[in-house]
């Protein structure tokens, strides 16, 4: 692949959010994140609050660093909303689930509310669900329910993910949700209805919403985070091929 490939910008296909952990950082290993710059040049993911900051880790994966999540309290925010409840999006990440629980830990979210559960309202991509607890791409599941690939991959293992859709409002059964793992493509399995709303209050990286018990927060690494609007086949593969060039990981 070329270094073009490599370097390839995902604000150049539209992104609204593009973090890379290659990109930004002038920090030390283990240091506190306290803000992850996108690459479109507006929209960072930031954290005020100290105990609540992930960590900047050097050579990891492929020799590249990434951002450690704590999966008990560590988050970031971003002030931008990447999503809409009648609109499509491409979402892809570089993701190594440390330890999955059996709750609903997203890689990004958006949901209505501040305080529990949003139910109905919410946008969110997670790499690990319940009840499989299981390392698998997954849209929001909580009420009412979401798209799930129905692997059971292993913890601690580099996953490039995807998840994709032309309209939140009928992503379960439109036919149009695209779930993938290093590059293959899945319909995926619908539970539950479709949601009857979008609110976008709460818009976070590594959590599911404000409830942090009981897994809502990732315990894992991230080393690139992007959202853009609904991408082709095309534009998908060269996501996927640029992200396994950079991090040295095998992809179909």
């Amino acid at each position: 692949m070329r270094a073009r490939h490599r370097h390839f910008n995902p604000r150049d296909a539209g992104a609204n959010l593009a973090l890379d952990s290659r990109y930004g950082f002038s920090q030390g290993d283990g240091t506190a994140v306290s803000t992850w710059a996108s690459r479109t040049g507006s929209n960072d993911a930031t954290q005020a609050i100290a105990t609540n900051q992930p960590t900047y880790e050097t050579n990891e994966q492929g020799g590249q660093p990434i951002i450690r999540f704590d999966g008990s309290d560590d988050f970031l925010s971003y002030t931008n909303s990447c999503f809409s409840y009648t609109g499509g999006a491409t979402v892809i990440g570089i993701v190594k689930i440390t330890s999955a629980s059996n709750k609903y830990a997203t890689i990004i979210g958006e949901y209505a509310s501040a305080a529990g559960y949003p139910s109905n309202t919410s946008i969110g991509c997670s790499p690990q669900v319940f009840p499989n607890n299981s390392i698998e791409p997954a849209t929001d599941v909580y009420a009412p329910g979401g798209m799930r690939y129905n692997s059971t991959l292993s913890n601690s293992t580099w996953y490039i993910m995807c998840w994709s859709w032309s309209n939140w409002s009928t992503h379960k059964t439109n036919g149009n949700t695209i779930l993938s793992q290093n590059g293959i493509e899945v319909s995926g399995t619908a539970y539950g209805s479709n949601p009857s709303g979008f609110t976008s209050a709460l818009k976070s990286i590594g959590r599911f919403d404000s409830n942090t018990s009981g897994g809502n927060i990732i315990n894992g690494d991230f080393a690139i985070v992007s959202a853009l609007p609904e991408c082709s086949s095309a534009m998908r593969r060269r996501l996927y091929h640029s992200a396994a060039y950079s991090f040295k990981i095998a992809c179909s």
